[in-house]
Order: C-alpha cells, then sequence, then structure tokens
C-alpha cells in the first residue's frame, strides 16, 4: 500500500491548511470563525479542509465563504464538477 504524504493528503488539518496558505494558525482560526476560508468539515471534534477546496479558492482570490460558496454553486450548475 502506497503512504500518502501530508503534501499529498486529501485533507488538511487546520495546521496543514494555513501552511498551504502561508499563515500563521492563529490567523487560520481566525478566519474560519470570521468566514473568510472555506467551510470545515467536522470529523468528530477536528475540522480538516479539502486540498482540492483550498486551491480552488486561492483560484478564485480568496471570496469569503459566502461568496465562495456562491461560486462553487455556480460552477456546479454549469455542469463542472464539484470539489
Amino acid at each position: 500500500m502506497i503512504e500518502k504524504t501530508k503534501e499529498q493528503s486529501l485533507m488538511l488539518t487546520a495546521t496543514d491548511a494555513a501552511r498551504l496558505c502561508g499563515v500563521t494558525i492563529k490567523r487560520w482560526l481566525t478566519w474560519n470563525a470570521l468566514g473568510k476560508i472555506p467551510t470545515p468539515l467536522r470529523i468528530g471534534k477536528s475540522l480538516f479542509w479539502k486540498r482540492d477546496e483550498l486551491v480552488r479558492w486561492i483560484d478564485a482570490g480568496c471570496p469569503n465563504r459566502k461568496h465562495f460558496n456562491i461560486f462553487l454553486e455556480r460552477k456546479e450548475r454549469k455542469g463542472l464538477p464539484s470539489p
């Protein structure tokens, strides 16, 4: 079985997501509380972000959560694959 490294993981912890986006964990958690980043997935007590969704968020110009969700909905309606 091939093991994935953190760089290849589909799901990222807050620390890994912050690192991917070049910000501190404190700033990442603040942005999450303010709704400035994509919606995390909660698994148990932990929060995770989809790597490909973060890449799409960056490519879209880092809009706030509300606008990013609208962006994703429009992409889905146009027949493009969901994140």
